[in-house]
Formats: structure tokens, sequence, C-alpha cells
């Protein structure tokens, strides 16, 4: 049985490559302490918070910290006491610049002044103490997306440096779901498909009106996630 706590995106897909499966969707409202308590869940995968600079923001960072830092823990410590493993989202944000080389787990993590990308940061420091699985993921995609459906997302970004990212489709993520399920597994994993997506300056080819700007001189919170090295995950067996 795996217990999926949050009926956003991400929860909503994962539960919906599971048909059929052995699992169970809820949301972070429910009684989702008592159902990891009566079900005894091989695997609690908290994919509720808030998510993204903008909604943050909005959001304020007390209420930030309440979805991506506490309850992530409250998540955490409660699956660990019902001997249940349990899966964290983080993001591949959270690295320093500079965006032009892959990013192992032992990279220099951002400093940069986003609510989202910190409260992420907090919520690693948080659980690095407890037996729990940490997934940093870049954007998530749909199972047979196509690159241009990424780029068309994109396009109401002000600044998009010319750069290659990472993406995440949901195969892969369904398949390193399925690994830790079935496998004792803890730590930080980069998780995203292999090869890179390269992302054109949509400033120079859409905003022709703005002024095309270096990367060391864009707005560090317009910067996309970067390029993951997901070694780890595969010599893991998670990729």
């Amino acid at each position: 049985m795996i217990l999926i706590i949050g009926q956003g995106f991400i929860g909503s897909s994962i539960a919906a490559f599971m048909t059929g499966k052995a699992r169970k969707l809820v949301s972070h409202t429910d009684d989702w302490r008592t159902l990891i308590a009566t079900l005894s869940p091989s695997l609690v995968v908290n994919a509720a918070g808030i998510v993204g600079q903008k909604k943050c923001n909005a959001a304020g960072w007390d209420a930030t910290l309440a979805a991506n830092v506490d309850f992530a823990r409250e998540v955490a410590e409660t699956a660990l006491n019902y001997k249940s493993q349990c899966l964290l989202f983080s993001t591949g944000a959270v690295y320093a610049k500079p965006n032009s080389t892959p990013k192992p787990e032992h990279a220099e993590l951002s400093k940069i002044d986003n609510p989202y990308v910190q409260s992420k940061i907090q919520m690693e420091v948080a659980v690095k103490d407890m037996d729990v699985i940490v997934f940093r993921i870049p954007s998530v995609v749909g199972a047979g997306y196509h690159k241009w459906d990424y780029l068309n997302r994109i396009r109401e970004c002000m600044w998009v440096e010319d750069c290659y990212t990472s993406l995440l489709g949901m195969s892969t993520l369904y398949q390193a779901i399925g690994h830790v399920n079935q496998h004792k597994v803890s730590g930080i994993f980069n998780i995203a498909d292999p090869g890179f997506v390269h992302i054109p300056s949509y400033v120079k080819q859409h905003y022709k009106e703005l002024p095309v700007r270096q990367d060391d001189q864009m707005p560090e919170n317009y910067a996309l996630a970067h390029i993951l090295d997901t070694t780890k995950a595969q010599l893991a067996g998670i990729l």
C-alpha cells in the first residue's frame, strides 16, 4: 500500500499511474495520520505543499514554512513512527548558479531570496537526521510530453536564459517511486529524465522590445531549474 498525501498535479498524476495498484490518494486536510496508523502503508508519499515562487509570495513566508517544512516533517515523523518509508519532494532549483554543468547532490545550494527554494532547503535540513527519501526534481511533465509543450509554458517568464535544463516525465517518476516502495532507501536523490532540453532565449524571440541580458545580469529569481546529475539515483537502482 502506498499512501499519497496531496491532490495537486504530482499527487494526482502518481495516483493515476497507479490505477489498479494498492494505493490511496488523500488531501493534506484529511485524517492522514489515522490512515497511516490503520493501513500501515509500505510507503507514504508527501506531495502536498505550496509550489513555486509566485504562490509562495502570495501565501507569505509563515504559511510557506508551515506547508513546505513543518507539514513535511510531521508527515515524516508520523510515517516513521508506524514503520512506513517516507518520500518527500524537493526541487532542482535548490542548486546555486552557474547552470552550465550538471549538479550532483553535494553541489552548492542556492542563497537567492526565493521563498519556494529556501523553504525546500529548510525542509531538507529539518529531516536530514531522519531515515527518509528526498527527491530533488525539475519541472514535472506528462508521460508523453514533447519539449515544445514545455517551451510554451515558460513564455510567461520575463527573462528566460538560453540554456539546457532537466525535465521529469511521470513515467520516470513512477518508476523511481516503485523502486523505493520495493527497496529500503534513504537519502537525497536527483530524479530526472535522461538527456536535457534546450531552452532558447524567449526574451530575444518573443520580447524583442526588452534588452537581452547576459546570464550573470538576469534576476536570479527567474532562473530555471538546473541540469541534474542523476548518477547517484542510477547507482542506487532508483532510475
